[in-house]
Formats: structure tokens, C-alpha cells, sequence
């Protein structure tokens, strides 16, 4: 009762004054348990963020590396494939449909291909096959699609196989292309030495005795 009665005792501007007073650090100490709460939390924030940051930057380094991976494994697997589908002709050296010795005799005979058959400039320039080397064609096909075999003689008395067919990325996937300054795939299977490369928008393979 004495408070009160100090309290109404008081003039009125002077309890207006102090009741403003008072408002006034009530702000202040909400204002400074705000600034309190977010230095608390802010840090926690931006901890949450750079470790978020961190977890996509990770997922994304994953994603590339394994696309690259099964893009360049695919590609493998591509020439993989053809090597070995070509080296399992050459050794069945099944007869020739056609006896043959200049390119001109050859490209009039295969009337059913997409393509017309195209005298290899690498064939002479990197594995000294010479057209007059060339004995005999016949049809063959590499993954499905028809293809023109070409059976050259060498010196040592043995015989390499030629596989030529229409480039197409899609079915044969990446293939070096020695137009564009690029080295033929070299692969050995089942104890044949097997070369692969485009050349003439054509997809070549050559398999040669070891």
C-alpha cells in the first residue's frame, strides 16, 4: 500500500517517464536475447549449409566420374566385341564367294551393301598390304549389320581379314577415326592381332596371324 500510494503520490510526467524507462530496457533485453539466440544458431546454420554444400559437391564428383566410367567402359566393350566377332570369322576362313585381285572387281560384286567398299589407305601405309596382295570377298556382317570380308595373302604365306562395314556410332560406338589424325584400336584376341579403326566413313577391322 505505501508503494501505491508513492507510486500515486508521484507527479504524472515523472511515473510516465519511469514507465518509459522501464519499457525501454525491456527492449533492450529482448533485443539482446535475439542477438543472443542467433549467435547461437547462425553458426549452426552455416555449419548444416557448408555441409550440404560439401554433400552435393561429393554427389556431383560421383555422378561425373561414374558417367565417364561407363561411357569410356562402353566404349571398350563396343571395340571388345567387334574384335572378337571378327576374329571368330577369320578363323573359320570360311571359302570366298568371289576371287578376286584389284578393288574394282570387288565394289562391282557387292551390289547388296549400303555402302560401296573403299581401298584402305592405312591398310598399305601401316600394315604394307598391297591391293595386288588382295585374293577374295565375301559377304559377312558385324552386329547384325551386312559388312564386306576382304582376304588379303602375306608374305609369310598366312592370310589377313579385312571386315569393312558402314560407320555408325551408334551401333559400333566410338571408334578412332584415322581422318581426324586419330590411332587405330589394337587389341589381340584368341591369339590374332586385331586392328580396328574409321577411315572413309567406313568402320574397318583388320585381322592379321600372329
Amino acid at each position: 500500500m505505501k508503494d501505491n500510494y508513492l507510486s500515486t503520490a508521484r507527479p504524472l510526467k515523472e511515473q510516465i517517464g519511469l514507465k518509459t524507462q522501464q519499457e525501454k530496457l525491456d527492449c533492450l533485453e529482448v533485443s539482446r536475447l535475439v542477438e543472443m539466440q542467433e549467435d547461437i544458431l547462425l553458426p549452426k546454420k552455416n555449419q548444416s549449409k557448408s555441409k550440404l554444400s560439401s554433400s552435393l559437391v561429393a554427389s556431383l564428383l560421383v555422378v561425373v566420374m561414374l558417367a565417364a566410367f561407363l561411357w569410356t567402359e562402353g566404349g571398350n566393350h563396343s571395340i571388345q566385341a567387334i574384335a572378337g566377332e571378327v576374329a571368330g570369322n577369320h578363323i573359320k576362313q570360311r571359302p570366298m564367294e568371289l576371287y578376286a585381285q584389284s578393288m574394282d572387281q570387288v565394289q562391282n560384286y557387292f551390289k547388296e551393301l549400303d555402302f560401296s567398299p573403299a581401298n584402305s589407305d592405312q591398310l598399305l601405309e601401316q600394315f604394307s598390304l598391297a591391293e595386288s596382295d588382295l585374293v577374295g570377298a565375301r559377304y559377312c556382317s558385324i552386329k547384325g549389320i551386312t559388312a564386306a570380308q576382304l582376304r588379303y595373302k602375306v608374305s609369310t604365306g598366312h592370310h589377313s581379314t579385312l571386315y569393312e562395314v558402314g560407320y555408325d556410332a551408334d551401333i559400333y560406338g566410338q571408334i578412332p577415326d584415322i581422318d581426324l589424325g586419330e590411332v587405330p584400336e589394337t587389341l589381340m584376341i584368341k591369339g590374332l592381332k586385331v586392328s580396328i579403326w574409321v577411315e572413309k566413313g567406313l568402320l574397318m577391322a583388320l585381322v592379321e596371324d600372329m
